[in-house]
């Protein structure tokens, strides 16, 4: 589940390969393309992170974190952290709604005379 790319260019780092063969491997990948795609892309699949998801979830529910002081400290929206963890945008849309929810004219402490 590794990138060819990453492997060579950790091959090289640790000095496995000289920088001509590292040179060579590049030119041979970007001719067959595979700087774009590489062989398998299509075939395999992303695994989503799930301990992250779980992680968050126990945040969001027990209020150590309100989604939205994540997304003001973070200065992203719910797509961008859609994209950055993999988890699916609804997962962020009810906590999102879920503190809406929670607010009520008793958070204003009014004194009924």
């Amino acid at each position: 589940m590794v990138s060819i790319q990453a492997m060579a260019f950790r091959a090289h780092s640790l000095e496995l390969i000289s920088y001509q063969q590292y040179r060579y491997f590049n030119i041979k990948l970007n001719r067959l393309k595979y700087k774009q795609i590489e062989p398998l892309d299509r075939e395999l699949k992303v695994p989503r992170p799930g301990k992250l998801r779980s992680i968050l979830q126990l945040l969001f529910e027990k209020e150590y974190l309100p989604l939205d002081e994540l997304m003001n400290a973070m200065e992203v929206d719910i797509g961008f952290l859609t994209n950055l963890t993999g988890i699916e945008e609804d997962f962020f849309k009810h906590y999102q709604l879920q503190q809406a929810r929670t607010f009520s004219i008793k958070d204003l402490d009014f004194k009924v005379i």
